[in-house]
């Protein structure tokens, strides 16, 4: 999928460029917005094989972190809390910060944090 979206990204980078021409004569503040997601967008879309690729490699650690604790292994949930972080944060470094970005980052650590706080309440029966 990665190729499609580097070809989306470029058809969408000049659509793009005629609508903030419109916008923001109408809407600055809008059109600003507007500019600032769109940007987001596409930086995804230009770094989507390595975003993909590193979500799958983690999701994997985390699933057999997942298994880990099943068994009743400690390894398990280092390995567990290791790749949700990761997972967070790493697209914040690969596309950079932002109010979208934000919003994601703060959304996704409740529920990992969550999920962490859960696991770690149990640490005690994990050999």
């Amino acid at each position: 999928m990665a190729p499609m979206y580097k070809n989306m990204s470029e058809a969408s980078g000049m659509a793009m460029e005629d609508a903030m021409g419109e916008m923001s004569s109408q809407s600055p503040g809008f059109a600003n917005f507007f500019g600032k997601l769109m940007g987001t967008s596409q930086a995804m879309m230009e770094h989507a094989l390595v975003l993909n690729l590193a979500s799958l490699i983690l999701t994997i650690i985390a699933l057999f972190g997942v298994i880990q604790m099943w068994k009743l292994k400690k390894l398990g949930f280092y390995l567990y809390t290791a790749a949700e972080i990761v997972l967070l944060v790493f697209p914040l470094v690969i596309v950079g910060f932002n109010l979208i970005m934000g919003f994601t980052l703060i959304f996704g650590f409740i529920i990992t944090a969550a999920f962490i706080i859960m696991y770690a309440l149990n640490l005690k029966a994990l050999k």
